[in-house]
């Protein structure tokens, strides 16, 4: 029998049995499929056997409407494996990245990551659980996922379970603070301090034991001086005139 399909290729296979004649290896290595058709052109062909990553159908993910072998016109197999596919695709940035890209095609997935500065912790996170029996790949449809606020994506990756018939995205999400700023004083306005403002040592101890502190410096160019010390009849702290408790 002739494959169907263009992606299809038939060759004789190697080290046939003896008296059987024109047996053929049919195999296909195109894009994930629901439904593959098989049509004989011509001739009294019989469908021997089909095998799908090694497991001959029908299996758990794949089915035909006749069953094998058969005298064939027309052989369908219906199913596929894209959960199986989908979870071996990790999409996942390194530390201090963010996903900034995704594109999908029937082969390849093709994502861009791109340093972010001032990037924070991830956190993990997952989509609603959906039951797939019966929705196939349209049951992505129902597992949206988002980062809160400000929060950057960092990765994700496809989970499910054959025997529990639920699928879910993973995800992680990473704190985005924006650019980070700092306040860097350059010059300082000296009008803002009173001329008391500045750097005190003590010179002197009073007979009470009270030092008295000097100024020896300020905020600006000032060179006015003033002193700190102990009025023992007031019992007060006095800084030139002023005086309090």
């Amino acid at each position: 029998w002739k494959p169907f399909g263009e992606d299809a290729e038939a060759r004789p296979r190697p080290g046939q049995s003896a008296g059987i004649v024109n047996e053929y290896v049919w195999s296909y290595s195109g894009a994930i499929f629901d439904s593959l058709e098989m049509r004989r052109t011509g001739g009294d062909w019989h469908v021997c056997a089909i095998d799908i990553d090694g497991k001959e159908v029908p299996s758990d993910h794949f089915h035909t409407n006749v069953a094998l072998p058969v005298n064939f016109r027309h052989v369908v197999v219906r199913g596929n494996r894209w959960a199986h596919e989908l979870a071996a695709v990790s999409i996942e940035c390194g530390p201090g990245q963010a996903l900034v890209d995704l594109e999908f095609t029937p082969t390849e997935v093709k994502y861009q990551c791109a340093v972010i500065s001032g990037l924070g912790s991830c956190i993990p996170g997952y989509s609603a659980q959906v039951d797939t029996a019966g929705l196939g790949i349209q049951a992505l449809e129902r597992m949206g996922f988002a980062c809160p606020g400000d929060d950057v994506l960092g990765g994700f990756q496809y989970e499910h379970s054959d025997s529990g018939g639920w699928g879910r995205f993973r995800f992680s999400c990473c704190m985005s603070g924006g650019a980070p700023t700092v306040v860097d004083p350059f010059q300082t306005r000296e009008s803002l301090f009173p001329a008391t403002t500045g750097l005190y040592c003590p010179t002197v101890r009073d007979h009470w034991g009270h030092l008295q502190y000097e100024k020896k410096s300020g905020p600006g160019p000032d060179t006015s001086t003033a002193v700190l010390a102990y009025d023992s009849a007031r019992e007060y702290w006095c800084l030139g005139g002023d005086c309090g408790e």
